[in-house]
């Protein structure tokens, strides 16, 4: 990953999310995604981690507060 500020998108559907994801790119925010809270710890885990996380309120295996 780049270096600069990145949002972690999480949402099980692609089409929900591609607007944030446009705008977040076109000003310079890598837009990372997930579709699962497994898929959420495994991007918080990362180096750099995400520094925003826009988040569904249900996922397939968790919710919002998982993710929290």
């Amino acid at each position: 990953m780049r270096a600069g500020i990145s949002a972690l998108l999480v949402h099980d559907r692609e089409d929900r999310l591609e607007t944030v994801k446009l705008v977040l790119e076109t000003i310079g925010v890598t837009a990372l995604r997930a579709r699962t809270w497994k898929e959420v710890e495994a991007r918080l885990c990362e180096t750099p981690s995400p520094h925003v996380v826009l988040t569904d309120t249900v996922l397939s295996d968790g919710n919002w507060l998982d993710v929290l």
